[in-house]
């Protein structure tokens, strides 16, 4: 393997890790300073802030450690690396969901109504469904209709899998009526700066990708055909360079809060980018490099490959050879080369092989502009060719084995192609859930990877709703069986 390094101008001064400790241990939780409410503004920044870190935060790292995206390194990250998770893992992420998200949506939908705001109460709509869509497919049945109402329902039921998903299409679908109302503004979005269109074509590529996870494929082709369009439409995180406020949530925890617990050594999709390697997808239409070191460096935070964590402003590299995980890059939440890919795999699961080259060999050309890298990589060695159909026949540079036909070896490019462009996403875990473990990902340890999260101890053990006995990390929720 062969990394591009930049000669780098490394912090001598040690990253302090921040205090568990509060500054109010001990005061009483009565605050009469403390705010009761906010504005619409204001709960809509709040409520994205809390979003876009259940989206890139501690689930994304744990679901990328599980699909081969990283690897557990050090203390707590290698026990949870090799499987040994315990509920109590679990209850941040638990919390970040219900208490972070749902919890501050439905109060924005609320504001939404009696302001007669249909903008906002479609946004809100969407960051829920979004979330909610998301914490079905990791943890199966979930609370959902009595959920984020301690006051009503202190011990809220569990709504199945299939409801859930179900509701969140209805979510989708309401949103996309609200928006397309044109009545109110959006104050406070950060996101897509007020523009409902934009919320439009993340609805519906959502409402696309919850029907594939559901194997429901021309639904999922009609609502990606209004989805994102082009990469000027993404739903991205956005971050800056203010520690604790505003860092890339990747790069605080692997540069300044726990450096060296999770790095890259040995990773699946590092070998699969890695053109050295015995497992490479680098063929004579595809050259991987650039891609690789954008997402993947050697040497920074720790001697062992890690994710690509350069930062201009930290490391003294030139800001165009910032790097996937830096400081300042924006983080992709719902994406035009997802949209591309869920209509790629839609079609071909549908016997539409043509159309299923057409929308990959479109994203490939988006790939081959370099425009999805920073500027600083794109001449390290890149090249995404259009793929003809006798690409993928017996003996062609996608089937040379010929142990598939070429129907089953365009449907594996498109599932690869679809786990490479996931890289730090959760997306790429339910991949590998919903379709068995198609690619053949190796499991960290043992013969299985996992097929869900547990469910929160502090969960189990306030809710007596909660399941029991509760699954273990084996056991397949019923959308991913």
């Amino acid at each position: 393997m062969q990394f591009w390094k930049k000669t780098l101008s490394i912090l001598t001064a040690g990253f302090l890790l921040a205090s568990c400790e509060s500054y109010v241990d001990k005061v009483d939780e009565i605050d009469p300073t403390a705010p009761t409410d906010a504005n619409i503004p204001a709960l809509m920044t709040a409520t994205q802030v809390a979003y876009q870190g259940v989206m890139e935060g501690e689930m994304a790292r744990l679901a990328g450690m599980w699909s081969g995206y990283f690897t557990g390194s050090d203390r707590q990250y290698t026990t949870l690396y090799n499987y040994n998770a315990v509920s109590a893992d679990f209850d941040g992420s638990w919390g970040n969901v219900f208490a972070g998200v749902i919890k501050n949506a439905r109060l924005l939908r609320q504001k939404g109504i009696a302001a007669g705001n249909r903008s906002v109460q479609g946004v809100a709509k969407i960051m829920e469904a979004h979330t909610m869509g998301t914490s079905a497919a990791l943890w199966g049945d979930v609370p959902f209709t009595q959920a984020a109402n301690l006051a009503q329902f202190p011990n809220p039921t569990y709504d199945s899998q299939t409801a859930v998903y179900a509701a969140v299409q209805t979510l989708l679908s309401e949103a996309i009526t609200d928006l397309s109302a044109n009545v109110g503004t959006i104050s406070g979005d950060y996101m897509y700066d007020g523009g409902r269109a934009f919320w439009v074509s993340a609805a519906n590529t959502l409402k696309a990708r919850f029907f594939l996870h559901q194997g429901q494929y021309q639904q999922a082709i009609n609502f990606a055909t209004n989805g994102i369009k082009n990469p000027d439409l993404n739903l991205y995180a956005y971050h800056n360079r203010e520690y604790q406020k505003t860092f890339n949530i990747y790069y605080s925890f692997l540069t300044y809060d726990r450096s060296g617990y999770m790095t890259a050594e040995g990773a699946h999709a590092v070998r699969l980018l890695d053109a050295g390697d015995r497992l490479t997808r680098n063929n004579t239409k595809t050259d991987e490099e650039a891609r690789l070191n954008f997402y993947y460096q050697s040497g920074l935070n720790t001697g062992s490959v890690e994710p690509n964590v350069l930062s201009s402003f930290d490391w003294g590299n030139d800001p165009t050879e910032d790097g996937f995980f830096a400081a300042e890059a924006r983080f992709p939440l719902v994406t035009f080369e997802e949209n591309q890919l869920i209509l790629a795999e839609s079609q071909a699961r549908l016997a539409q092989t043509a159309p299923a080259l057409a929308s990959l060999n479109l994203l490939r050309s988006y790939y081959n502009s370099g425009l999805n890298l920073n500027e600083g990589y794109r001449g390290l060695g890149l090249r995404y060719a259009p793929y003809v159909l006798a690409d993928f026949n017996a003996g062609g540079i996608e089937n040379r084995a010929g142990t598939r036909s070429a129907e089953q070896a365009l449907l594996f490019e498109i599932l690869e192609e679809r786990y490479i462009t996931f890289i730090g996403q959760i997306e790429g875990f339910n991949d590998i859930r919903r379709t068995n473990n198609a690619l053949r990902v190796p499991a960290n340890t043992g013969t299985q990877i996992p097929r869900r999260f547990l469910y929160s101890q502090a969960e189990i053990n306030a809710n007596t709703s909660a399941p029991r006995p509760t699954p273990d990390l084996f056991t397949p929720t019923a959308i991913f069986k």
